[in-house]
Formats: C-alpha cells, sequence, structure tokens
C-alpha cells in the first residue's frame, strides 16, 4: 500500500533532481537564508506550511485508502453471498 499522493510521485518523476548527501557549503546555505528572511521570507513560516500541507496531503490520501479498501470489502461480501 501506499499512501503517497499521487502528484507527489509525479511531481518528484517530473522535476526532482535527486542528490545521494545535501551539499556542503554552510555558509552559502545561510547566506539564502538570510536574503530570503531580508526579502520577507520567513524559512520558518515555509517549512511549517510545508508540514501542514504535506500532513494534510497524506491524510487525505490515507482516508481515500481506507475508503477504498471497505469498498472492496464490501464488494467481496456481495459477491460471495
Amino acid at each position: 500500500m501506499n499512501t503517497l499522493p499521487l502528484a507527489t510521485v509525479d511531481a518528484v518523476r517530473d522535476h526532482a533532481k535527486i542528490n545521494v548527501a545535501l551539499p556542503g557549503d554552510i555558509v552559502a546555505a545561510e547566506k539564502v537564508i538570510q536574503d530570503l528572511a531580508k526579502a520577507g521570507i520567513s524559512m520558518d513560516q515555509v517549512t511549517k506550511k510545508l508540514e501542514e500541507d504535506g500532513l494534510k496531503l497524506f491524510a487525505d490520501s490515507y482516508d481515500d485508502l481506507l475508503k477504498s479498501l471497505d469498498q472492496k470489502k464490501e464488494a467481496l461480501k456481495a459477491t460471495a453471498r
């Protein structure tokens, strides 16, 4: 069973470049975060939003999976009668 939303799988397949390790330039990464903050972008808020959206998508996908399993169970019961 997979509860990963299909849209996420498709997006990764279409756009992601998977790296084995994160880039090691911590100074450059900190500068990017500082530049984002100067531009009014809070990484804390971005992270929180991504976590909330991700959890909702996971929960929705899980609920869909449970509904699908329940429908299949009921269909099997009906054919077994």
